[in-house]
């Protein structure tokens, strides 16, 4: 990218929202004018919570995370002007469907349900179209915490290369791990089968270090952050909360810097991101601060580089679900901690973003 073009990053906002109202969003940062516009999009989908796209962009698929009886995923076509045309939709495999994942080769649809407790398997078309469910594992478990873990609860899906599945079960306290056959699209136990988390933690969302191995993992009922070797052995445990006793705090997500050297995980409550840093010789995580989201409730991040590359600088990207917005944030990559709100945007109720 020239020195002199307009460093520009477009990403997608979905949320909670009622049939009728702008579910999903596109918002362009301009990094040079510190402006956020929200461009119009209208998408008739009910709770398009959780996003994802081809790596061509051209399809972006949503679930519909229905409050009563079985939820639904959507995909849409990507016009040339960044409009969303809806190409259809299917049945989730299971209730409140909150969080989805292409295979490494873009030919599978993974689903993570949240209230039935379960995992769906959808083939796609040559055009990224979803078809009918194809397999699905339902999990068993329960965990300490009233209210909250009665019974199994799929929170997040993610590939651990192109053969490894791993899910955040909130529910019963565990990550499933699983072999994934992309010929046959199964899901085969692992082994370890599972990596068990402190009674009442509540895995919540993971991530993966590419060069490490780590893999860390956001609590959200016991605020803390779960790191875990490649072994599957959990080494540390560290709280993501301020500490002061003050109100309750929810982790929410969890993400590395593009250099790999810290994790950042939101909190619901605190209201604030916590950063960790991270020794590339030890491979141990340690505290660094915490950082203002700049609304309220901050339910999911990403973090938007120069290029899509890594380059600099970065910026963060905050879905402030309760107050509505979505707020920008410098990121330090000396420090890992992010600066000051420079931008806000009106979103309705938002939960996700996804960089464009």
């Amino acid at each position: 990218m020239a020195g002199d073009e307009p460093r520009v990053r477009e990403f997608w906002v979905g949320g909670y929202a009622a049939a009728g109202t702008p579910g999903i969003q596109r918002m362009r940062w301009d990094v040079g004018r510190r402006e956020l516009t929200a461009l119009p999009a209208t998408v008739d989908l009910v709770n398009p919570a959780f996003l994802a796209s081809r790596a061509d962009r051209s399809v972006l698929y949503a679930v519909s995370e229905s409050e009563s009886g079985e939820g639904a995923v959507a995909w849409f076509g990507v016009g040339g002007d960044g409009g969303l045309r809806l190409l259809g939709q299917v049945p989730s495999g299971g209730s409140m469907p909150c969080h989805l994942v292409l295979s490494p080769d873009e030919k599978s649809l993974l689903v993570a349900n949240y209230g039935s407790g379960s995992v769906a398997v959808f083939p796609l078309g040559e055009g990224g179209a979803i078809h009918p469910l194809v397999n699905a594992v339902v999990f068993a478990g329960s965990g300490p915490v009233h209210g909250r873990q009665a019974g199994p609860h799929a929170h997040q899906v993610i590939f651990d290369g192109a053969n490894r599945v791993l899910v955040c079960d909130l529910g019963s306290d565990r990550v499933h791990r699983f072999v994934w056959s992309a010929s046959d699209r199964t899901l085969s136990e692992d082994a370890p089968a599972t990596l068990s988390l402190l009674p009442g933690a509540g895995p919540r969302h993971a991530c993966l270090h590419p060069v490490g191995g780590l893999l860390f993992v956001a609590n959200e009922l016991n605020s803390t952050l779960a790191v875990f070797d490649r072994s599957g052995r959990m080494n540390q445990i560290l709280a993501t909360s301020r500490g002061d006793g003050a109100g309750v705090n929810y982790p929410a997500h969890v993400a590395l810097s593009p250099d790999g050297r810290f994790v950042l995980v939101s909190n619901r409550g605190d209201d604030a991101l916590a950063v960790f840093g991270i020794d590339e010789d030890s491979w141990t995580v340690r505290h660094v601060g915490y950082a203002a989201a700049g609304g309220a409730w901050p339910r999911h991040f990403a973090i938007l580089d120069a290029d899509g590359q890594g380059g600099l600088p970065w910026h963060l990207a905050v879905a402030c679900q309760r107050s509505g917005g979505v707020t920008i944030l410098p990121l330090d990559p000396v420090t890992g901690l992010p600066g000051p709100v420079v931008a806000t945007a009106t979103a309705h109720s938002p939960a996700c973003v996804l960089p464009i």
